[in-house]
């Protein structure tokens, strides 16, 4: 569980206990959209909300979080087979900031990069839309185009004459 994201984490332990995402909502005094964005890894939970979800999960703020020094202490122990656990330290109100500082972080840079392809997106959108539309006014005037071209290529002029008609007594 240690690889695992928090959304991962807590959909995952949620879904063990057998808690809706609306049982667990009412349970933190939250909407079940949060814990869906939570879920989703669109939000984080704050400190202390976090607090409050690992003590409802029954498990530690570290293993949600996932602690780093756990994880480091597993894979740089050669006799690890991942059936023996290091236990877990509990971690200090500070190391759960930092924590969720970091993955907030890494939050704001995924939210930064997907508005960036999004503007992208609408400036491809914006340039296939004006060459559509260009395509379209030069399909209207192929006419006129056709009727000028002929014209000049034939020599003939083509003006409107007008002619008086008299009308006299014979």
């Amino acid at each position: 569980m240690d690889n695992q994201s928090l959304y991962d984490k807590i959909r995952n332990t949620r879904k063990a206990l057998g808690i809706s995402q609306v049982e667990l909502a009412s349970l933190l005094y939250v909407s079940r959209q949060t814990i869906a964005n939570w879920e989703k890894g669109i939000t984080v939970p704050d400190a202390r909300s976090l607090e409050k979800l690992a003590d409802v999960l029954h498990v530690s703020v570290g293993s949600l979080l996932g602690d780093v020094d756990n994880v480091t202490r597993k894979m740089n122990d050669p006799n690890n087979h991942e059936q023996t656990a290091v236990p877990e330290k509990p971690l200090t109100n500070q190391e759960i900031a930092s924590q969720l500082s970091r993955i907030n972080e890494l939050y704001a840079e995924k939210m930064l990069r997907d508005e960036e392809q999004i503007e992208t997106l609408k400036r491809y959108a914006h340039f296939g839309i004006l060459l559509f539309l260009i395509a379209v006014l030069l399909f209207l005037l192929m006419p006129f185009v056709r009727y000028w071209y002929m014209s000049a290529k034939s020599g003939i002029a083509h003006t409107v004459r007008e002619e008086i008609v008299t009308i006299g007594e014979p």
